[in-house]
């Protein structure tokens, strides 16, 4: 592909999908985003609770990513540019071929595990497969990645803000 077609086809991904007949409402669109972000801060809360996983927090550090950057640096990271990479990657391009290939239930589900296998130790995995199948439900209803990154991202900052204690 040409570098026209190549900002083209990310272009169209963002705003809706190839082919997808569905509209999203503003209503919809918060309502996913909302969803999206209080799950995420739900089960991050959830997880945190377990003694397995205090005690692997406690001895690694945090396990937290990007830690050679500064702390805005590192959220900007977390927060935007890996939400975007991810959306494109999982839901524009992955979840699509699956659906084509297998059909809906099948893309949400190997979409989602993929995701998650790709998020680290055993609980994020968990956790990050629970969230991945939302997106994915929520990309094939709607049809727009921009609207799983902004979701994504969504998610991403408040758990950030969260964990370090800015709320």
């Amino acid at each position: 592909m040409k570098q026209r077609e190549w900002i083209q086809w990310i272009r169209e991904l963002l705003v809706r999908r190839r082919g997808s007949k569905a509209g999203v409402s503003a209503w919809q669109a918060a309502f996913f985003v909302a969803f999206i972000a209080t799950l995420a801060l739900m089960l991050n809360y959830f997880v945190m609770q377990l003694p397995v996983l205090q005690k692997f927090y406690a001895e690694s550090g945090g396990g937290e990513p990007f830690t050679w950057a500064p702390l805005f640096l590192r959220f900007l990271l977390i927060a935007v540019v890996m939400p975007f990479v991810e959306e494109l990657v999982f839901r524009g391009v992955l979840c699509n071929l699956l659906e084509q290939r297998f059909g809906a239930l099948a893309a949400v589900l190997l979409s989602s595990l993929i995701f998650g296998l790709a998020h680290g130790e055993p609980m994020s995995q968990a956790y990050a497969c629970v969230l991945g199948a939302c997106l994915a439900a929520g990309y094939l209803r709607f049809g727009s990645v921009g609207l799983c990154w902004a979701a994504h991202a969504m998610a991403n900052g408040l758990v950030f803000a969260w964990l370090h204690q800015w709320f």
